[in-house]
């Protein structure tokens, strides 16, 4: 059995939210084909414009407007992190969600894990687990494709609870949830 005491800080939901809504294996997927469909737009129109004879007419206007059309292609790449960052920390700063941010008391064991807070006492079996994510500051158990119990490393005692944890996980988790967290871990 493992038990740990924590407290979710915002930082610590900051990193959740940006690792679920851009740097999970899918979400690169989905951002790759988005920018590639953008920037194959961007050269089907030039493509088209150079055999309509447009680039006998060169001229800066034209060179200024191909260019703000490839960076407007590329802007996702830019700014997107950071905007989903943003968002996080409003969602973070807003205070109906300040029961997110209390000590907890988690605990796994042979069962399955339970969570107390002041305002609650959740168990959940190994079942309810989906999927696991481990970072190097973080372990993600998800319970659903948005939800999950975000586990910070720091409140390990050391490395052996922090590897009893990763037995635990290893035991009693869903072949799925493994494969999942394999298959999003190498993307």
């Amino acid at each position: 059995m493992v038990s740990l005491k924590y407290t979710i800080t915002k930082e610590d939901y900051i990193n959740f939210y940006t690792h679920v809504m851009w740097d999970a294996g899918d979400k690169k997927k989905a951002r790759a084909k988005s920018i590639l469909k953008q920037v194959g737009f961007v050269a089907l129109f030039i493509a088209v414009y150079y055999f309509a004879g447009g680039f006998r007419f060169l001229n800066t206007v034209s060179v200024i407007i191909i260019s703000l059309m490839f960076a407007t292609s590329l802007m996702p790449l830019l700014g997107g992190r950071s905007a989903v960052r943003s968002q996080a920390e409003d969602i973070a700063d807003d205070p109906e969600n300040a029961s997110v941010f209390t000590d907890n008391i988690f605990t796994a064991s042979e069962a399955g894990t339970e969570v107390k807070t002041n305002v609650s006492d959740i168990k959940y079996t190994w079942s309810a687990i989906k999927r696991k994510t481990e970072t190097p500051a973080y372990f993600f158990l998800f319970l659903n494709a948005i939800h999950a119990l975000i586990i910070p490393k720091r409140a390990f005692a050391g490395k052996k609870e922090e590897e009893e944890f990763k037995g635990l996980l290893t035991r009693y988790l869903s072949l799925e949830a493994d494969i999942k967290e394999d298959i999003d871990a190498g993307e």
